[in-house]
C-alpha cells in the first residue's frame, strides 16, 4: 500500500514538472534541478516562498564604479545567490545584487544605470555553477526584505560638527562616494551596527560608537555640500557632521532633545524676540531642571519632571545619560523663546554655537514640570 501511495506521489510530481517548465519559462531540466536540488530559479518577479518568503528576483540591472548598489560589499569566494541575498537581509538593507559570479551589493535602491537583458547576467555564482550570479558591469538584483533598517530606525539626531584628524575620531569603515548624502551614511552606519555616523568632505562617511576626542567645531566649517544632494550638508576639511543613529529616542520620550534640524541657526528668534518669555515659569522651570541634569541630580530632575518623565529616567541607560548631559551642558544655554499653549508650553533654547534645542513642559497640580 505505501510502495502504491509513493509511486502515485512520484507520478504526480514528474507530470507536475512541465507545468513549473512552462509557469518559469525554463527547461523541463532547469525546473526539476530547481526542485531536486531546492535553488531558486531565476525568472524576474518570481517570488520565492519557504525561509525566503521576501525575496523577489527583479532581474539584470547595469553597475558603474560608482555603484548602483553602494550601501555594503561584500566579495565572498563561493557566493551563492542565497548568500548574498542573506548577507544584504541581515545586514537591514531591501535589495542585494550579485555580480560577477562573487561579489555581492546591498542597498535601499538600485536601478539608476538601467535595465539590462536577462541575458547579460550570464556569470556562474562562485558556490553554485548551476545558478547565475551577474555578469560584467551587471546585477542580479533581488528584493530580499519588504522593508530597510532605516524605515524602522528612530531618525537620526544631529550632534554638531566635530574635528577630525589623520588618526580618525571614528575609526569605523570608510565610505567614499559621489553619492553621498546624510541618509546614505546613516544607512551604512546602521548595517555594521554603529552607535554614530559621520559625514566628511562631502563624499567621506564613518561610523563608530563614540566621537568627539578633537573636539566641537563652529556650525560653520561642516560647509560642504554632499556629492550626492547639494541642499544638506556633509562635513567639511577635517570636519565631521555627526548624527547619532539611536535618534535621541530617550530623549524624544522625555518631551527633550534637537529642534528639527538643530543645525540651524537662529534666523528669527533673537534676545530681543524673547521679551519677557525667559521670565515665564515654563523657562524657569526648564533652566532649574538643566542645572539638575548638568549634575545628574536624579532627585531633583525628577522633582521638576511629569511623572511618566521621571518614570523613565530609571530606564536610561549610561550612554544615553551621558548624551543628554552633554546636550544640557551648555554654561551658555539660553532661553531665546517660550511658545504658551494652555497648561503646555515648548521652551527653546539656544547653545553657545548657535544651535536649537527644544524642551516640552506641562503644568502638573499647578506647577511647571518637564516632559510631556
Amino acid at each position: 500500500m505505501a510502495r502504491r501511495l509513493f509511486n502515485w506521489s512520484l507520478f504526480i510530481f514528474i507530470a507536475a514538472l512541465p507545468l513549473l517548465a512552462q509557469d518559469s519559462g525554463q527547461s523541463l531540466a532547469d525546473a526539476a534541478r530547481a526542485v531536486n536540488k531546492g535553488k531558486k530559479t531565476e525568472s524576474p518577479g518570481k517570488v520565492f516562498t519557504g525561509d525566503d518568503a521576501q525575496t523577489i528576483s527583479l532581474g539584470c540591472y547595469r553597475d558603474k564604479p560608482t555603484r548602483d548598489l553602494f550601501s555594503d560589499t561584500i566579495e565572498i569566494s563561493n557566493m551563492t545567490q542565497d548568500s548574498c541575498q542573506s548577507y544584504c537581509r541581515d545586514k537591514g538593507f531591501r535589495y542585494a545584487g550579485a555580480q560577477y559570479g562573487k561579489q555581492c551589493f546591498c542597498g535601499d535602491s538600485f536601478g539608476r544605470y538601467g535595465k539590462l537583458a536577462d541575458t547579460d547576467c550570464n556569470t556562474a555564482c562562485a558556490g553554485d555553477k548551476q545558478a547565475k550570479c551577474g555578469g560584467v558591469w551587471a546585477n542580479s538584483v533581488f528584493q530580499v526584505s519588504n522593508s530597510s533598517a532605516d524605515e524602522t530606525a528612530a531618525p537620526a539626531s544631529y550632534m554638531g560638527c566635530y574635528k577630525d584628524d589623520s588618526s580618525r575620531d571614528m575609526p569605523g569603515p570608510l565610505v567614499e562616494t559621489s553619492l553621498m548624502t546624510n541618509a546614505a551614511c546613516q544607512s551604512k552606519c546602521r548595517a555594521n551596527g554603529s552607535r554614530y555616523a559621520g559625514t566628511e568632505g562631502g563624499n567621506q562617511c564613518f561610523c563608530g560608537d563614540s566621537y568627539g576626542r578633537y573636539g566641537r567645531l563652529s556650525e560653520s566649517a561642516c560647509n560642504r555640500p554632499c556629492a550626492g544632494n547639494n541642499r544638506e550638508s556633509c562635513g567639511g576639511m577635517w570636519a565631521s557632521s555627526i548624527y547619532d543613529l539611536q535618534g535621541e529616542s530617550h530623549l524624544r520620550a522625555l518631551g527633550l532633545g534637537s529642534a528639527a534640524g538643530s543645525s540651524a541657526k537662529i534666523t528669527e528668534a533673537s534676545d530681543k524676540d524673547a521679551g519677557d518669555s525667559p521670565r515665564h515659569p515654563a523657562a524657569f522651570a526648564v533652566m532649574t531642571w538643566v542645572e539638575a541634569t548638568r549634575a545628574w541630580d536624579v532627585a531633583r530632575m525628577k522633582s521638576l519632571m511629569t511623572p511618566s518623565a521621571a518614570a523613565l529616567i530609571e530606564k536610561i541607560h549610561a550612554q544615553d545619560r551621558q548624551q543628554i548631559i552633554d546636550s544640557y551642558s551648555d554654561p551658555q544655554l539660553k532661553v531665546v523663546r517660550v511658545s504658551p499653549n494652555g497648561g503646555k508650553a515648548e521652551v527653546t533654547l539656544r547653545s553657545a554655537n548657535g544651535s536649537l534645542l527644544t524642551v516640552q513642559t506641562r503644568q502638573v497640580e499647578g506647577s511647571w514640570k518637564v516632559g510631556e
